[in-house]
C-alpha cells in the first residue's frame, strides 16, 4: 500500500531533482530534472511525461532518482523515497524500478 504524500517530509521549498532511466530498446540513458517539493512527485512527473507519449518507448527502466545537495555538490541517492510514495500507476508496471524497492513497498 503506497502512503500518502502528507506522510512524506516535503522540503519547503521546490528542490532539483534528476530521473536517470533507459528505455527497453534505447543504446543510451536519458536524464529528466524536475523542481519539485519531494522525490515521488519527481516520479510521478516523469509517469505523467510518459502517459501522454511525450516518451517515445514501451517501457523505461528507472535507473536512479537523485537529489542535488547544493551545499555539498553532490547528487544524492533518493530511490526508494520516491518508490515509496510516488501514487503513479505506471510504477512497477511500464515504468520498471529496482525489484527490492517495489517488495519493500509492498511490504509497509
Amino acid at each position: 500500500m503506497k502512503m500518502d504524500k502528507t506522510e512524506a517530509s516535503k522540503h519547503n521549498s521546490p528542490t532539483e531533482y534528476r530521473i536517470i532511466w533507459k528505455g527497453v530498446n534505447s543504446i543510451g540513458e536519458s536524464i529528466q530534472h524536475y523542481s519539485v517539493f519531494h522525490s515521488s512527485e519527481a516520479l510521478d512527473f516523469l509517469a505523467h511525461t510518459f502517459r501522454n507519449g511525450h516518451i517515445h518507448t514501451k517501457s523505461l527502466r528507472v535507473l536512479a532518482v537523485e537529489e542535488w545537495c547544493r551545499f555539498r555538490n553532490i547528487w544524492i541517492d533518493r530511490m526508494e523515497p520516491a518508490v515509496k510514495f510516488a501514487t503513479s500507476e505506471e510504477i512497477g508496471n511500464q515504468i520498471l524500478v529496482p525489484e527490492e524497492f517495489m517488495k519493500a513497498d509492498q511490504d509497509g
